[in-house]
């Protein structure tokens, strides 16, 4: 009994640990940070210890790499925003509205290079904006004294970075390369409980769709943490390309399984129930497989244990898939034993990827690989329109919150419109723009209450930096702990950031009520401003998005025939995720468009590598003269009916398309029909992926627009 009681203990102290003990460990990091650094800029006699303190709340993240990645980018854009400042006000420092248009266009540019490049180089083109607007305003009243701003600038921000560096990797670190290596590990466990689950209850549609979505945002996270713990980690670079082949792998594994989740689902609305029966019988080798490791945690020895345990069922699975084959009713269609086949090709390729992919986290074991001699690549997809909307939306709202100060001549003016440009820079290049507006602005009210109290009741009577430290400490945790939660994290943002501009005293330290009452007025009404532009007057997630979206998921299928085919499979799948990953931020804000584009996505990466697969295989049959002129024909027919579709989704270009399959399934049913295994007969696989693909043209739940009545189903 007592044992037993010290084994829950145990697992109740573990489960806090990689929970809430994280989260109070980063608290612990931020807090030791920030009193560092403002105890170092005072002894220093920086004139601004808040914009150092800023710096650590914005750089300071759980682990370590990213807060050095983080860092050194941040600084870059520092760098950059300081020159270009210095720049304009020498040439337009005599004239306001000049230096504001040079400003608006800057700032624009920056943010329409955050958005182009949605990684860490994203990092350095906002604060290239955002350390210009802090500079430039500040300068343009006193221009004699921008180079003495600038380098003030620098030396806050460049002690913020270094601080926050240091504690991050010294005091209790939590490194990138251990944040990977428990992605990794765990991974291959939740995707084997999400197919069991899946599999077991296929009417619970919105569970999948928010799992696949859920895979494919992660697939882009994993990159960049890949790229972080490259840096960071030495152990880590010596596995970079092995990883990235891993993050590939596990992607074309979602593919093969929305595939197969389409057919099954189309199998039992329309086919006989033995067929579907059938099907079942041959699952089941994949589910006894997948069940022991559910939610599993797989070393590299367990997973090359899984992809043995795999390789010698695979033999087991391809003899029960002939024999169910061989006990099917006499009386089904060959359009329904096409569907058997085809899910049964499906079962079977997905079951050998988890081997391949099992087999390549089994090699992250060795420090050297022949795989890390393969270069494989993350793609992201650049949109220039989407990144020109930005830095357009940028560059209005900078044109009229500095129009504002130059017209009303408010005494905190500069703060007004100095913050309304800092953030509107930051907060456009985000996924969802008006929902981190109104966050921070909420926690903006939240950072003028608590700084309010304190510079006006506290300061005056603290004697000491301990008593400043005491002061300032509970703001401060409660803005660290919601910056942890990614549903709170813009409350925590604005409280952390505006707390510290307005609370911690300038070195050295005034008391003015009238000024604090201002410049707290001055950024609860800049932040509430941009809050409403970004929603009512320019929303940032407007229908035009979606429709953007759509769009360029749907060009991939004809991006895919121009590209190289060593590429093009890494090329495929990675955009199309890095596109979806791109709708996270604001799908719970447009279900309906977040639906459809979902949609699109599952149709694409379906049609997308089916087409793949039957280039992969047809190679092998054109070596061997199985094919002809006719057969070329044919297919460039259906290369361009199945872009048509992609392009235009109507119903005709549907049949048109549909027209193109029967008649290519027809040419190559001669060379399957003395051949009774698929995985013996090159035509019948193609067969097996053109009959894939038609399954997916005829489902009207993947297209807006439904097939006619009397179309064959």
């Amino acid at each position: 009994m007592a044992s037993s009681s010290v084994l829950t203990l145990k697992q109740a102290a573990k489960q806090w640990l990689n929970e809430d003990g994280l989260t109070w460990n980063f608290i612990i990091q931020g807090l030791v940070a920030l009193f560092l650094t403002l105890w170092l800029a005072m002894r220093l006699e920086l004139p601004q210890p808040a914009v150092a303190c800023i710096t650590v709340v914005i750089v300071m993240q759980p682990q370590s790499g990213q807060v050095l990645v983080k860092g050194l980018f941040r600084f870059l854009g520092t760098l950059i925003g300081c020159v270009v400042m210095l720049i304009l006000v020498a040439l337009v420092a005599q004239e306001r509205v000049l230096f504001l248009l040079a400003v608006a266009v800057w700032i624009g540019l920056c943010a329409a290079g955050a958005m182009a490049f949605r990684d860490y180089r994203s990092y350095a083109f906002v604060l290239a904006g955002y350390t210009a607007t802090l500079i430039g305003i500040p300068a343009i009243q006193s221009p004699d004294m921008a180079f003495m701003l600038a380098v003030w600038r620098v030396l806050e921000i460049s002690l913020g970075i270094f601080i926050a560096t240091v504690i991050s990797a010294t005091l209790f670190p939590q490194t990138s390369g251990q944040a990977i290596q428990k992605a990794v590990s765990q991974r291959f466990g939740d995707f084997a409980d999400f197919i069991v689950t899946s599999l077991e209850n296929p009417e619970q549609q919105t569970m999948y769709e928010n799992k696949m979505m859920l895979f494919a945002t992660q697939s882009v996270g994993l990159e960049n943490l890949r790229y972080v713990s490259s840096i960071e980690d030495y152990s880590t670079k010596l596995r970079k390309q092995r990883l990235a082949r891993l993050n590939q792998e596990f992607m074309q594994l979602t593919t093969r399984y929305a595939g197969l989740h389409m057919l099954l689902n189309r199998i039992r609305q329309d086919a006989p129930t033995s067929v579907m029966v059938a099907i079942e019988r041959c699952l089941k080798t994949v589910k006894q497989t997948l069940l022991p490791v559910r939610h599993a945690t797989l070393t590299s020895q367990q997973a090359a244990d899984l992809a043995n345990e795999i390789f010698s069922r695979q033999a087991q699975l391809r003899q029960k898939i002939r024999e169910e084959r061989q006990f099917l009713p006499g009386h089904i269609s060959e359009a329904d034993q096409r569907d058997f086949d085809t899910a049964c090709e499906l079962i079977f390729r997905l079951f050998d990827e988890m081997r391949l992919y099992c087999e390549t986290q089994s090699t992250l074991a060795a420090e050297q690989h022949h795989y890390e001699r393969q270069r494989v690549t993350f793609s992201t997809k650049m949109n220039p329109v989407g990144a020109l909307i930005t830095g357009l939306r940028t560059s209005l709202i900078v044109l009229l919150f500095g129009t504002f100060w130059i017209e009303t001549a408010w005494p905190s003016g500069s703060t007004f419109a100095m913050v309304a440009i800092a953030i509107s820079a930051i907060v456009t290049t985000t996924p969802n723009p008006a929902r981190s507006a109104k966050q921070i602005t909420l926690g903006t009210i939240l950072a003028a209450l608590s700084g309010t109290l304190i510079n006006l009741l506290l300061l005056p009577h603290l004697d000491g930096f301990a008593l400043l430290c005491f002061a300032l400490a509970v703001p401060l945790i409660v803005g660290l702990y919601l910056s942890t939660k990614p549903k709170y994290t813009g409350y925590g943002m604005g409280l952390l950031i505006f707390f510290c501009l307005g609370a911690i005293p300038l070195n050295q330290a005034v008391y003015d009520t009238a000024a604090t009452l201002n410049n707290y007025i001055a950024l609860i009404l800049a932040q509430s401003m941009v809050a409403v532009i970004l929603t009512v007057i320019i929303p940032a997630d407007n229908r035009f998005v979606w429709q953007r979206l759509n769009k360029e998921m749907r060009h991939q299928i004809m991006a895919l025939f121009n590209r190289q085919r060593s590429q093009r499979r890494h090329q495929f799948e990675s955009q199309t995720r890095d596109l979806l990953s791109q709708s996270y931020g604001f799908a719970g804000d447009s279900p309906q468009q977040y639906k459809t584009l979902l949609k699109t996505c599952f149709s694409v990466q379906i049609v997308g590598h089916a087409l793949m697969e039957i280039d992969d295989v047809e190679q092998r049959l054109s070596s061997s003269g199985g094919l002809n002129d006719d057969w070329k024909w044919y297919k460039q027919g259906l290369n361009k009916a199945l872009i048509t579709v992609f392009e235009r989704p109507t119903a005709n270009h549907r049949i048109s398309a549909l027209g193109h399959l029967e008649k290519m399934m027809a040419w190559l049913q001669p060379y399957t029909s003395d051949i009774v295994h698929f995985d013996e007969s090159i035509p019948k696989q193609i067969l097996s992926y053109l009959h894939f693909i038609r399954n997916v043209l005829l489902d009207n739940y993947l297209f807006a627009e439904p097939l006619p009545a009397g179309v064959k189903s």
